[in-house]
């Protein structure tokens, strides 16, 4: 093309490459946080507190891709969140509202849908179980993990879009 500028050229194919590898990114890590995080941790623990669901109401349930958008760090760039939503989160409480603790007697089962995530997700609790019951906290044990996941996936991304990355 006469007249057009290489640089901007150059720039326009790295932005378009790199709107494509970020959202392909975001789902393959939602797809590894479900896998790793949900079925890995999650799913290992029978909970006191509420009954466990496993797709609607539950967290792999919850489990959500926002919208690619541009950086919120001024930079050119952009970013995708993939985050686990309270608001579709839905436990059946046990036996009318009452639930079965560790002592083996009934209590009412008042934990809301955040505390049971935040318990799940980094709680001294596994699972929204007692530390005794022998579970593992689904964050902290799998948070390095991903990380690392994330960025060789965001690599790969890119390099399968055309953005030359080493």
């Amino acid at each position: 093309m006469a007249g057009s500028d290489p640089i901007e050229a150059i720039k326009r194919d790295i932005r378009r490459g790199s709107l494509i590898a970020v959202k392909n990114a975001g789902e393959a890590v939602k797809d590894l946080i479900d896998t790793m995080v949900v079925d890995e941790f999650y799913n290992d623990y029978n909970p006191t507190e509420y009954k466990r669901m496993k797709e609607n109401g539950g967290i792999k349930g919850s489990l959500d891709i926002g919208d690619l958008t541009k950086s919120k760090t001024g930079k050119d760039g952009y970013e995708i969140d993939v985050y686990f939503d309270v608001g579709k989160l839905d436990h059946p409480r046990t036996t009318g509202g009452y639930t079965r603790g560790q002592s083996g007697k009934y209590h009412k089962a008042v934990w809301t849908e955040g505390e049971i995530l935040s318990t799940a997700m980094e709680g001294e609790y596994p699972h929204g179980g007692y530390v005794q019951a022998g579970g593992t906290p689904m964050w902290p044990e799998s948070i390095g993990l991903l990380n690392e996941l994330a960025a060789s996936t965001l690599k790969s991304e890119l390099i399968a879009a055309g953005v030359p990355v080493k």
